[in-house]
């Protein structure tokens, strides 16, 4: 376990739960990657820049393989995952951490974290928080005093949007701390694009899914907004 000046497990079990509650072909090359683990070797962290290619339809093709496997249980799982009943999402987040929940809330988590597949390349995504004290353990004029370490090992699914106007939108209000996360999602990190895979009418929040345990370490704040921004990335540890 990675010790972090901000990780205080117990006072920020609520805000790490709050719940999100979210093409065309490309070139066939990268289109298992996702399911198989194969990384490009072009370089630039696995990047092959595709002409014309909007974000999602970039992720619809690198984990085409991800949702071509994906069993009817796993589907299904996604989408109870989505389920605006936030008690049922919170035992689900209670089992990720092997407390007490209902066999159905382990059986959810099981499949969410078997259907995990390692990201081929970088990803920029957000994070709304609408309470940044009870995230951070401290006030908002001191969140720089966190960046760098060797970051907070997450204990619970890590959710996330690639849209960043769905995380500032839906996410940071009504809140009285609210930042905004910009996320760099290394190459590796295992993941779920869950669009494909979920309910069509949340699609459009773009969520991609990180399993338990990952680590977010904190880079910088940018203060330019009414809404602060803190960059960081996230890895498997």
């Amino acid at each position: 376990m990675l010790e972090h000046p901000f990780r205080k497990f117990g006072p920020i079990l609520a805000p790490w739960i709050e719940a999100y509650a979210p093409a065309g072909p490309g070139p066939q090359p990268l289109a298992d990657e996702a399911a198989t683990g194969r990384r490009n070797p072009r370089g630039n962290n696995g990047r092959i820049d595709t002409p014309d290619e909007t974000p999602e339809q970039r992720l619809n093709r690198l984990f085409a393989g991800q949702s071509a496997s994906a069993t009817p249980e796993q589907r299904e799982a996604v989408q109870r995952w989505q389920e605006k009943d936030n008690r049922f999402y919170r035992e689900v987040q209670q089992a990720a951490q092997n407390q007490r929940a209902t066999q159905l809330a382990y059986q959810v988590m099981d499949d969410l974290q078997d259907l995990m597949a390692p990201l081929p390349e970088d990803v920029e995504v957000w994070r709304g928080i609408r309470n940044s004290v009870a995230v951070f353990g401290v006030p908002p004029a001191e969140i720089e005093n966190l960046i760098g370490g060797d970051g907070t090992e997450v204990p619970m699914f890590f959710a996330t949007s690639l849209a960043r106007n769905v995380a500032t939108t839906e996410f940071t209000t009504p809140g009285p701390y609210p930042v905004l996360y910009k996320i760099t999602a290394q190459m590796g990190t295992p993941t779920i694009w869950v669009p494909p895979l979920g309910r069509q009418n949340d699609a459009y929040q773009q969520e991609i899914l990180f399993p338990p345990a990952v680590v977010v370490r904190i880079l910088g704040v940018d203060r330019r907004r009414s809404v602060p921004v803190v960059e960081a990335e996230v890895n498997d540890g």
